[in-house]
């Protein structure tokens, strides 16, 4: 009984932190040095479209963040970078920001870090 805490806001804080983590990433990943031709042919649309606001959405008890590049926002380019195209490598630091183990370890661990933080103080 001591944990039917409010895990809306448990949950929120886990997801900003999610937001945080990959967004960082994705900001160093979208640098032009980064980019093939070391963005020589680069205008800045896919870091200008990186999402900076964090916006948490629930369906019922399921919650998401949105986190990357908005597409009808500059972002569309995005994709062909994180993915390739068959005659273009993806761009590694790019698909690493999102999907890597790295990341997704990353993620795991400061998601169950603030989930156990919040069942000790409930604990208290």
């Amino acid at each position: 009984e001591q944990l039917n805490a409010d895990t809306k806001a448990i949950t929120d804080k886990a997801l900003e932190k999610t937001f945080e983590i990959v967004t960082e990433k994705a900001e160093k990943a979208a640098q032009p040095a980064n980019y093939p031709q070391k963005g020589k042919y680069s205008q800045g649309d896919t870091l200008k479209s990186l999402k900076t606001t964090c916006k948490i959405y629930w369906h019922g008890t399921e919650a998401e963040v949105e986190t990357g590049y908005s597409i009808s926002k500059g972002g569309l380019q995005s994709i062909f970078m994180i993915y390739g195209t068959p005659k273009h490598m993806k761009v590694q630091t790019m698909y690493d920001a999102f999907f890597s183990e790295k990341t997704l370890k990353e993620v795991r661990n400061a998601q169950r870090e603030i989930l156990t933080d919040a069942i000790r103080e409930l604990m208290k």
